[in-house]
């Protein structure tokens, strides 16, 4: 067999997803080699630096004073959201719905968690 009719048959092989998964596996894990290759560091070496004649005192750094990001916040508001459907109830312990646990999560205190697992009956948490 020649070598040119190994690549011809190759060619006309069926594409299949094994074939296109293993093409797209090589492919990707050659791009990562490339992207590693690129992030290499292109120093040779450091140069060093000279040494400080005579160690220099170093005074007391300020310590920094914390900033209150929340100092310009306002109570109160109107949040807008989206749903999929109507809640039947905002109240978060009259009802099991998803929908209501939404919108409740950001209004409600985590007081409140369901238990869940075998034994425990719908209803009763």
């Amino acid at each position: 067999m020649t070598t040119s009719e190994y690549w011809q048959r190759y060619w006309r092989a069926r594409a299949s997803r094994r074939r296109f998964l293993g093409g797209a596996a090589a492919a990707t894990a050659g791009a990562a080699g490339l992207a590693l290759v690129g992030c290499g560091d292109d120093e040779e070496g450091a140069t060093p630096t000279a040494a400080p004649a005579s160690p220099t005192a170093a005074g007391p750094t300020p310590t920094p004073t914390p900033v209150d990001p929340f100092a310009n916040a306002k109570r109160g508001g109107v949040w807008n959201g989206q749903s999929t459907g109507d809640p039947p109830t905002i109240d978060p312990y009259g009802n099991l719905s998803f929908l209501t646990k939404g919108f409740a999560a950001y209004v409600y205190s985590r007081l409140f968690m369901y238990e869940a697992g075998p034994g425990i009956a719908y209803g009763e948490n």
